[in-house]
């Protein structure tokens, strides 16, 4: 039944007679002013569109977030058409579907910042149309409640902001829902084939959209009378048309990927409740990295859902009168979902207020096969019912927050029938102080809202002002406007003193972000990896400005040794320590020991030992001089790795992970200038050895290809060119070192 405050229509009339939706929703329009004319919604909007866009420049900004938008950039301004995405948490490339949406905002900017604001407007819509689904079918307070509570739940806010393609799938949840009413609720005809498509696209964003094929299937039993046949041709070209880049993509790869899809499927299931836990915070009030408890593991974390620490301004300022009810609001919360569940199962099983035609089983089964009303909330509750599928899943799959996300905003309009639906009870009852128990009902909605909004602007504060660890997850966390920091200041004071290159050695996992926007600066950038190298340039360049990351106090210690360094300012990163920022110059170096092929020298064969302290591991010490000049082109690097012996007790530089038996330090560079310095850092545990032997390979790493004439296409894998390996005039490829501590 229609849950709607403002319906003066006996429900047992809506129940026997068969009255349509139309004239329901016809009864409810002459009694309420349209939506636009109602003072929520502008509430509603205020409330949604600000809390997304605030300081949109810090939401999240990582090697996912930097590659959708790098290749949607790629593609409108170097004619690289993409034809996959990402890779799933599962493994296989997922389809292009969310490049090309990305495409849109690229063709604009090459500023990442336009496809975050693309991201929050489409979920700030989600929002919107939460509160015109819920007001059309259960009635104008329900949806008010509902829009309300959704729109300003931190949890969904913060996967609301960012370049991240499960981000969409609330505004197509929505979307979907008009469709599915629209044949199952108004019995009318043409929804089947937009649904249809609309799934496929909420596939391609993410794959456990395909949960949403349950609902689908209920409302094509329940409308199977409103589809018209003409609908299926159409439907199956639209398929054909939106996924044929990417079976053209499988059709070239042998069709790995769904080889691999249905081999992580056939794992061996297991049960938890991870899925709960998670689905649970989507109404909390507070930051809670479910993950984190799930597994506790500091490289396990979500790095998006990082708390505030104990300088949060919720904590510190009178907002904390506020905050302080955020625990017993977000517990009211999950009792509230447990009840709008058992609400909308006992009101399809057993509908208060109405009378069966015919007695008995069969009477019950034809009074609930024609009542829309019922399948309605039938098709909200199988919709949230899917999570409890993902009880039971693959043993060697962890569950993620953003697994359930193509379940919002379900909790939310759930718990706004109900709040809707015990308002509605109260203003019926016959006592004296109905109208104080229906006003308490009143607050207590605001009181809430109130309590969700100041947790969602304070975190939203937090982060913008660093109030959070960004070391909490792993890899460690950066923002847009951090990224952005690190290429424009240090390509402003290049050119305030007139430098002509800039270097900046930066973590891996920030490397491609910050390679992709250092290709708008005005001085000439070079950037790379501090876990494996660094570069410096050569006496002829004269001084430059050498950017380092914050972590790495080896670094220093070899720039202070090798070149004369000047500290000049520091780059602000919020949640962590600055990175630095200095002007040096090369020392005159000594003639090379060595010429090796492709155009590397080695300076000396004598390898230092040298240690930043502080429990940090010793660290091998070569230094090479690279002849031969590169220039940036889209995700591509250039690379040397050196081969060391096995038994020297490598470490990584991160103390989170290990190289295997086979690994070695890997030099990866955007670019180089010639004459630079090329310095491979290894990390080694226990005793220093005297002496040493290297063997160096140089490769070069392009976006992996599939041309078609002169259609370039490319995917989200990269691939390694031929390895070469480097050897002397006289054909030796094993290089000898002598061994000095330099502690």
């Amino acid at each position: 039944m229609y849950l709607s405050s403002h319906v003066h229509v006996p429900e047992k009339l809506i129940e026997e007679e068969g009255l349509p939706p139309d004239h329901v929703n016809a009864a409810r329009r002459k009694q309420a002013p349209a939506w636009w004319m109602s003072w929520e919604f502008y509430l509603i909007v205020l409330l949604a569109v600000g809390l997304r866009l605030y300081r949109i420049d810090t939401a999240q900004y990582m090697t996912d977030h930097n590659t959708f938008y790098q290749m949607a950039h790629d593609a409108v301004a170097h004619g690289l058409w993409p034809i996959s995405g990402n890779r799933s948490s599962t493994g296989p490339l997922i389809p292009p579907l969310f490049i090309y949406i990305m495409m849109l905002p690229a063709a604009i900017t090459a500023d990442p910042v336009a496809g975050n604001i693309l991201i929050a407007l489409c979920n700030s819509a989600a929002v919107i149309l939460t509160y015109l689904f819920v007001r059309r079918y259960y009635g104008r307070l329900a949806g008010t409640i509902s829009a309300l509570l959704y729109a300003t739940a931190v949890n969904v806010i913060i996967f609301s902001r960012d370049i991240w393609q499960p981000d969409l799938l609330p505004l197509l949840s929505v979307l979907l829902l008009f469709l599915l009413f629209r044949g199952v609720v108004q019995r009318k005809p043409y929804w089947f084939a937009p649904a249809v498509l609309l799934l496929a696209a909420m596939y391609q964003l993410h794959s456990t959209a395909v949960y949403l094929a349950i609902p689908f299937l209920v409302a094509l039993v329940l409308a199977f009378k409103t589809i018209r046949w003409r609908e299926l041709p159409l439907t199956v070209l639209g398929l054909l048309l939106l996924f044929a880049p990417y079976l053209y993509l499988e059709r070239r790869r042998h069709y790995q990927d769904i080889v691999d899809l249905f081999r992580v499927a056939t794992k061996p299931p297991v049960f938890s409740k991870d899925a709960l836990l998670m689905y649970d915070t989507w109404i909390h009030s507070f930051v809670r990295n479910q993950f984190y408890s799930v597994m506790p593991s500091h490289q396990s974390a979500d790095t998006h859902l990082i708390p505030s620490n104990a300088h949060s301004i919720l904590l510190n300022t009178p907002l904390q009168l506020i905050a302080q009810l955020s625990q017993p609001e977000s517990l009211l919360m999950s009792v509230l979902l447990v009840g709008a569940w058992l609400m909308a199962a006992v009101l399809i099983l057993w509908p208060f207020g109405s009378a069966q035609k015919q007695p008995g089983l069969m009477g019950w089964w034809k009074n609930l096969w024609h009542s829309p009303q019922r399948h309605g909330l039938l098709l909200l509750l199988v919709w949230q019912g899917t999570v409890l599928l993902l009880l039971r899943h693959s043993s060697n799959v962890y569950i993620y927050i953003h697994y359930l996300i193509y379940l919002l905003p379900g909790p939310f309009i759930l718990i706004g029938l109900l709040l809707a639906r015990i308002i509605q009870w109260v203003r019926h009852l016959r006592i004296s102080w109905q109208w104080p128990l229906r006003s308490g009902f009143y607050v207590l909605v605001g009181l809430i809202v109130l309590v969700q909004t100041a947790g969602s602007a304070g975190w939203l504060i937090d982060h913008a002002r660093g109030n959070f660890d960004n070391t909490y997850a792993f890899p460690q966390y950066f923002d847009l406007a951090t990224m952005q920091r690190i290429v424009h200041q240090s390509d402003q004071l290049a050119q305030q003193h007139q430098l002509s290159r800039v270097y900046i050695n930066i973590h891996g996992d920030d490397v491609p972000s910050v390679t992709y926007l250092a290709q708008f600066a005005h001085t000439p950038i070079s950037v790379t990896d501090a876990a494996q190298c660094l570069t410096i340039p050569d006496v002829a360049s004269g001084p430059v400005v050498y950017v380092t990351d914050p972590n790495r106090p080896d670094i220093d210690a070899l720039l202070k040794r090798y070149t004369t360094i000047t500290s000049v300012d520091t780059i602000q990163h919020p949640g962590g320590a600055p990175l630095k920022m200095y002007v040096l110059s090369a020392k005159p170096e000594s003639q090379p020991a060595l010429h090796l092929s492709e155009g590397l020298q080695l300076l000396s064969q004598q390898a230092d030992v040298v240690s930043a302290g502080d429990g940090n591991p010793h660290t091998l010490v070569t230094r090479w001089k690279i002849q031969n000049s590169t220039v940036p082109e889209p995700r591509k690097s250039y690379n040397y790795r050196f081969q060391v012996p096995e038994n020297l007790g490598l470490m990584a530089r991160d103390f989170r992970n290990t190289y295997g038996a086979n690994s070695a330090p890997s030099c990866s560079l955007s670019r180089n200038w010639s004459g630079d310095e090329l310095i491979p850092l290894v990390a080694f545990n226990g005793p220093e050895p005297q002496h040493l032997s290297m063997e160096i390979e140089k490769f070069v790493t392009t976006p992996q290809h599939y041309d078609h004439g002169a259609l370039k296409m490319v995917t989200f894998d990269v691939v390694n060119g031929p390895h070469i390996s480097l050897q002397t005039a006289d054909g030796t490829g094993t290089i000898p070192f002598s061994v000095t501590d330099q502690t």
